[in-house]
């Protein structure tokens, strides 16, 4: 125990280092014109241990709930809004 502590007090950190895991690897939406979509995804760890993480989308027509999350397992729901769209224009951007 004290080696340990000796250790941690010199910087000589050992952790496993997980990933985040999507439930999907892309989203592809086909919504006309002023509707609105809405879907969802998974996000989890792939070591199953705590995670916290916030989302930004690169266009202002993609949002989602919640913004940010945390904890082992979580659902995002993302909504496009196509008000104001013309009819044939395409949206393309990432979370």
């Amino acid at each position: 125990m004290r080696l340990r502590i000796e250790q941690l007090l010199n910087g000589s950190f050992e952790y496993e280092s997980s990933t985040l895991r999507l439930s999907v690897s892309g989203i592809a939406l086909k919504v006309n014109a002023g509707d609105r979509a809405r879907g969802s995804f998974e996000v989890s760890s792939s070591a199953d241990k705590r995670m916290k993480g916030f989302l930004y989308s690169s266009d202002p027509r993609m949002s989602f709930e919640p913004q940010q999350f945390q904890g082992r397992h979580c659902t995002i729901t993302y909504f496009a809004e196509t008000a104001g769209l013309k009819a044939g224009a395409e949206v393309t951007g990432e979370f």
